[in-house]
């Protein structure tokens, strides 16, 4: 369901899983416009160690980052509203699982 890459405008977008890097920065993931990069964890760290992020938070996370990404690249003022990025987002990814379910 998560790609390795895509493609916006003509642009390539990457999606590649960085625990550590959305460790340091306190994120489930980020879209880095300058980079043309959607960075996804699937283990955040505990007291004990690495535990696995349930998929359906990692597919929430990139729907909401790809949101990030599609409205950068309508240039939108939006595309940094975190509210209205993840009622999209949320959006998006319901449609997704469900419409093989209907």
């Amino acid at each position: 369901m998560i790609p390795n890459k895509f493609q916006i405008l003509g642009q390539k977008i990457e999606v590649v899983f960085d625990d550590l890097y959305c460790h340091k920065n306190k994120c489930y993931g980020m879209y880095n416009s300058l980079q043309n990069k959607i960075i996804l964890a699937k283990k955040y760290k505990a007291e004990k160690g690495w535990i696995d992020y349930k998929p359906e938070i990692i597919q929430a996370t990139f729907y909401h980052e790809l949101m990030h990404c599609l409205l950068f690249y309508s240039n939108s003022n939006e595309w940094l509203n975190e509210e209205l990025v993840d009622k999209l987002g949320n959006f998006l990814h319901q449609y997704e699982i469900s419409k093989s379910q209907i």
